[in-house]
């Protein structure tokens, strides 16, 4: 006996024979097929004729004299048995059900515009190639001013055993990276529609139900036999379509009115430069007007374009994203003399420093493509591009990839959305926070291990914590800005222990400065920058003498004026009209942290700060030579050479590992986050706490759990490794109730270093682990036990997002028919062989970077199928 659901299902008995077979078909082509029984699209082929395969057994078995019900068996079962009487079974097109849909949008339209309703037919299709869950589209009126992409009313039909569900609905699929949107349309639509009510009039529930990539409202029905309602469906399909057409497009006209659906999303683009100075950037975008930088055309007011600096940029912004700014207007095309004008307008020295681009696309070419930039935001520190696993192709302009817009655009998503889906983040969060550990699991190519860096990249941004108190400018010096004008200073003789006397206008501020106090002194044209600090030595009536103590590389006017406190400054409201201004002591900690605290060090300006950096993430791959010694410690050899003989000796020493590294970083970060000043050393191992310090640091656990410094280790490939090999004792300390602090604190004695151990509740770990090599059952039952599992499998839905609709026209199909073929893939492999086997998304990532060609496009899919996918088959 099987079972579907809560139904016994009785096997087809082995009674019913080939022969069986033949002579029920011959009583069929004298009877005919009743409607109730006709096939939804799996049929036995003979004869050049198709007969329902359900009802081709279940007239065997009244031959054979078996005493058998439809509903003693499957579609699957009935198919399967003939094929092993060796019939021909094929599955086509679930017609009727195309049959119907067809028959509702003909009917629909009619009324509709009786009605007068503005509607037309969209599109009739199918998700799958064997008619599975066919659908039907119907554009919304033009005046609504909203693509079909974007909102659009469908019908769904799918085929069951011999029922089938038909569904109506709204639907609302904004792009990911905005499907806010969608959530935002469906809140201001229940502000206008009753759903109940709505479900009243068509005879069934209607429901709002908010899908990954889509939300929609929908009502459904199930018919026992659609063959036999045919009719019936097609009229509640196209009541139940006027009725949401009636009750959603006032409710829809009245929502997009409100201006907060309909508003300007900007393009990302990233400009991957290599300035001289950092003066340039964030001004202009420009290149020669060729076939080349045409991708330039595209641009529209209000884009988004960040800026890469690369490795020949200067040394401190190399590799990294520096900022983004907006973009001003549209392209213009321009000659190279207004080019030169607009840069030697940014820096006068601008010849010495693109005389490569006078001598070569000065020479070649005479037109050049010009963007005017605004509003620059630093990113500050830069970000390096390693971190959000951006790789610099050979181009000067390209679209920004989407993984970068979410690592950088923190203000376009909210902080779950920043690198994953909230859903999954919060998956992980919960599990780990109940089980301390968890491992990704599933095929390659799934995105197991970017899945886990992107999750601590999100809780950890820069993979440091830093706690206590920062270096800052001391409260007993008053500061200033001084202004050095070079019509009258030589900037060749700025140089430390040079010492002027100043005056000026602002009499108040050379009444107010003391001999101590520090000036940070500004250089007007064509610097226009902080370039030094000064030191005041002494007054003289209205003014006084300041000593240059330092230079330094400082913030320009363009900064201040746009950054605060600074830009509320005295100094740059006047516009920098005169010599001494004075500054708070937030303005003069802005410029301070502009310069770099370490350079302000030798000064004597600075109250010495008490903050710690702790290295918060660490990652490891296992493998099969992995072991105890190298995860948590070892005793590793060592040559000591005696400084008084010469001679070479070879010591032992024990040396810690990753997990012991990262422990003790882990607990010597929540000590400094709970005041307890002691500390975990490699010499020393855990320190003894006093009732009073385990009181305070268990209470600040309990009541501020999510202000706690949290610490992750990766382990790669965590199933190649000897795993009880690996953690030995330590496999106990795990459980979350035995951590360090917890109720059953567990402390160990470490072998080799015979220091005490213990696991502190503020480290996580996330394991990866490919299916394909190994599977959950294989694992140590200890080791499942306290581990948490997700498993991760191919996404088709992220490949359609990145790859297909970013795609152009041109590429579109291309991109489709890739998706289609990696889904069609590993739908054999999981019929065939298994699930855990299927072939992951992330191997077609690289075709992002081949949108622009069709032929590019076409070659890197060819290179990932023979090179990558095919040796995994």
């Amino acid at each position: 006996m099987g079972k579907v659901g809560r139904f016994e299902i009785m096997s087809i008995p082995e009674g019913i024979t080939r022969e069986h077979v033949l002579k029920a078909i011959n009583e069929i082509n004298r009877e005919g097929v009743p409607p109730k029984h006709q096939a939804q699209n799996t049929f036995l082929v003979l004869g050049g004729k198709k007969y329902p395969v359900k009802y081709v057994v279940l007239k065997a078995a009244q031959v054979a004299g078996i005493n058998l019900s439809i509903k003693d068996f499957t579609t699957v079962e009935a198919k399967n048995y003939l094929k092993r009487l060796e019939f021909n079974i094929v599955k086509e097109e679930w017609k009727l059900g195309i049959r119907i849909l067809s028959k509702a949008g003909e009917g629909f339209i009619k009324r509709a515009s009786e009605e007068g309703f503005n509607v037309s037919r969209n599109q009739l299709g199918y998700f799958s190639k064997k008619g599975h869950t066919i659908y039907y589209k119907l554009k919304l009126p033009p005046e609504l001013n909203v693509s079909s992409k974007l909102v659009h009313f469908e019908w769904l039909a799918r085929p069951e055993e011999e029922s089938a569900q038909f569904m109506v609905g709204l639907h609302l699929e904004f792009p990911r990276e905005q499907k806010e949107l969608n959530r935002k349309l469906a809140d201001l639509l229940l502000k206008y529609v009753d759903l109940d009510e709505l479900g009243r009039k068509i005879g069934t529930p209607v429901r709002r139900e908010d899908k990954t990539v889509f939300i929609w409202f929908m009502a459904s029905k199930t018919y026992d036999s659609p063959a036999d309602a045919e009719e019936e469906i097609v009229e509640w399909l196209v009541d139940s379509m006027l009725e949401f057409y009636r009750t959603f497009l006032p409710a829809l006209k009245d929502a997009l009115n409100l201006n907060k659906i309909k508003k300007h999303e900007p393009n990302y683009w990233v400009e991957i430069a290599s300035p001289p100075t950092m003066d340039y950037v964030g001004k202009l975008i420009w290149a020669p007007k060729g076939d080349r930088w045409k991708i330039i055309e595209q641009v529209k007011e209000g884009d988004v374009v960040y800026h890469y600096i690369t490795s020949k940029g200067p040394s401190e912004y190399q590799k990294k994203f520096v900022g983004k700014s907006k973009v001003k207007g549209l392209p213009k095309v321009v000659k190279k003399e207004e080019i030169k004008e607009r840069l030697q307008s940014i820096v006068s020295s601008w010849d010495e420093h693109y005389s490569e681009f006078t001598d070569t696309w000065f020479s070649r070419y005479n037109e050049f493509y010009l963007l005017e930039l605004v509003n620059f935001e630093p990113f500050e520190p830069p970000i390096l591009a390693s971190e959000i696993g951006f790789k610099a192709p050979q181009s000067y302009f390209i679209r920004a990839p989407l993984e970068v817009i979410k690592a950088l655009d923190v203000g376009k998503f909210s902080e779950s959305e920043v690198i994953i889906p909230s859903k999954m983040s919060s998956k992980i969060g919960n599990l780990l926070a109940r089980k301390g550990q968890i491992i990704l699991y599933g095929p390659p190519g799934t995105g197991k291990t970017w899945l886990a860096s992107k999750y601590i990249r999100q809780k950890v941004p820069n993979g440091i914590h830093s706690l206590g108190k920062d270096s800052s400018l001391r409260d007993d010096i008053r500061y200033y800005l001084l202004v050095m004008s070079t019509a009258k200073y030589d900037p060749d003789r700025i140089k430390e222990g040079l010492e002027e006397v100043f005056s000026g206008k602002l009499r108040h501020a050379f009444e107010e400065v003391e001999e101590g106090d520090i000036a940070f002194v500004y250089l007007t044209h064509p610097y226009k920058r902080i370039t030094a600090i000064a030191r005041c030595t002494g007054k003289i009536e209205n003014g006084a003498k300041f000593k240059i103590i330092k230079l330094v590389n400082g913030p320009t006017y363009e900064e201040m004026k746009r950054e605060e406190p600074i830009s509320d400054s005295l100094a740059v409201r006047t516009i920098l009209r005169g010599t001494l201004f004075p500054l708070s002591r937030e303005e003069a900690q802005w410029i301070a942290s502009k310069i770099g605290l370490d350079a302000l060090k030798p000064l004597g300006v600075l109250d010495e700060g008490t903050k710690k950096e702790f290295r918060a993430v660490e990652f490891v791959t296992f493998h099969p030579a992995f072991s105890y010694e190298d995860f948590v410690e070892g005793i590793k050899p060592e040559t000591y050479e005696d400084p008084e003989t010469g001679r070479k000796e070879l010591l032992f020493k024990v040396e810690e590992g990753v997990f012991r590294r990262i422990s003790k970083n882990a607990y010597n970060a929540l000590l400094a986050w709970t005041g307890v000043q002691k500390e975990w050393t490699e010499n020393t191992g855990l320190p003894s706490l006093s009732e009073d310090e385990m009181e305070l640091v268990k209470s600040k656990i309990k009541s501020e759990p999510d202000g706690m410094p949290k610490f992750y280790l990766i382990i790669d490939e965590i199933n190649r490794g000897d795993i009880p090999k690996i953690f030995g004792e330590l496999i106990t300390l795990l459980e979350a109730d035995k951590r360090l602090f917890m109720d059953n604190e567990t402390v160990t004695t470490l072998p080799y270093s015979k220091k005490r151990f213990g696991v502190p509740p503020n480290l996580y770990m996330i394991g990866t682990m490919n299916t394909s090599d190994r599977s959950i059952a294989l694992m140590d039952v200890a080791l499942r036990r306290r581990f948490g599992f997700i498993e991760i499998m191919p996404d088709y839905d992220v490949l359609r997002e990145r790859i297909v609709e970013a795609a152009p026209q041109g590429v579109k199909q291309d991109a489709e028919e890739a998706v289609k073929a990696l889904e069609t893939l590993n739908k054999r492999i999981t019929r065939e062989y298994d699930r855990d086997h299927q072939i992951g998304h992330s191997y077609y990532f690289r075709l992002k970077d081949h949108l622009d060609s069709k032929e590019e496009f076409l070659e890197e899919l060819k290179m990932i199928w023979f090179h990558e996918i095919l040796p995994l088959l």
